[in-house]
């Protein structure tokens, strides 16, 4: 039990631990402790770079949109575990106007969202389950492997978007299990484990994927991915040529989810031997969800 938890605390909260490491490091130079704050600066840059959770290049990245340039959002409507205001996300996608729009945890009573988003992309929007995907480009193949939509877009040259909702932490045996759930040190155990298995399952899933990505074609693969940056399911996707927008192109954490506290589980991934990164940015979601 002792050995599952500190590798899950590792796991789970280590952006927290470099936060830490980092005010450790700034509180020793202000001391002029030189050498320790060397040992703990080094500790935060080397596990940065292992992890890639606070991004700090966003001037590696053209700031203005480039002749031939695709623009993707994805977001969980109801990822803060909040009621969302659709006309406010409504407003949001009308003024950002991306290329290509994918919204996970979307259900039947969300009409309002979907008569918008169909009218804004010209009725070429699709909902499959709980994901709605659209694209001002034709959508020419649309396949389905487990845990995600494939989808290739026509845009000049072929483009193969896959957007994904990756199994969440907060289901035991098909039945909703968070944190608030638990009573005892039993219930702790319990999710503890599914914690652990959970995180099997996003790994299998992430290989799926990656799987399924062609070798000869750009790729983005962007959605709700329910795990952090340095995970072993992240990792699938770095192994397969994959890199993550943020830790490219964005700046701070960048945290996606906040209850029960802040962390990114959402991520746009992208093959940069074959697509240049030329912004990337989180919007504000409050009100949204």
């Amino acid at each position: 039990m002792v050995p599952l938890l500190c590798g899950l605390m590792v796991y789970l909260f280590h952006p927290y631990l470099l936060l830490f490491l980092g005010l450790v490091c700034l509180v020793l130079l202000a001391c002029r402790k030189w050498v320790a704050a060397g040992v703990f600066g080094v500790a935060f840059v080397v596990l940065n770079c292992l992890t890639q959770s606070f991004g700090f290049r966003p001037f590696h990245v053209r700031s203005r949109k480039a002749r031939g340039t695709i623009s993707v959002l994805a977001y969980n409507i109801h990822g803060n575990g909040e009621d969302y205001d659709a006309q406010a996300l409504c407003r949001v996608i009308g003024r950002i106007r991306p290329d290509m729009l994918f919204l996970s945890e979307y259900s039947a009573s969300d009409k309002v969202l979907l008569e918008f988003v169909d009218s804004l992309y010209g009725g070429n929007a699709d909902v499959c389950g709980e994901q709605l995907v659209a694209s001002r480009f034709e959508m020419t193949e649309m396949n389905m492997v487990p845990f995600s939509h494939f989808i290739r877009l026509t845009a000049g040259d072929s483009l193969t978007v896959v957007t994904c909702h990756l199994p969440s932490n907060n289901y035991l045996d098909k039945q909703y299990f968070t944190p608030d759930s638990i009573q005892d040190m039993n219930g702790l155990k319990r999710y503890l484990l599914n914690i652990d298995s959970v995180a099997v399952e996003r790994q299998e899933a992430a290989k799926t994927i990656s799987d399924s990505l062609p070798q000869s074609m750009p790729c983005i693969v962007m959605g709700d991915m329910n795990d952090v940056s340095g995970s072993p399911a992240l990792d699938v996707f770095a192994d397969a040529g994959l890199e993550d927008a943020w830790w490219r192109g964005g700046l701070g954490f960048g945290p996606t989810i906040y209850n029960p506290m802040p962390f990114r589980i959402d991520h746009i991934l992208y093959t940069p031997r074959s697509l240049r990164l030329v912004k990337m940015r989180r919007i504000k979601s409050r009100g949204l969800g």
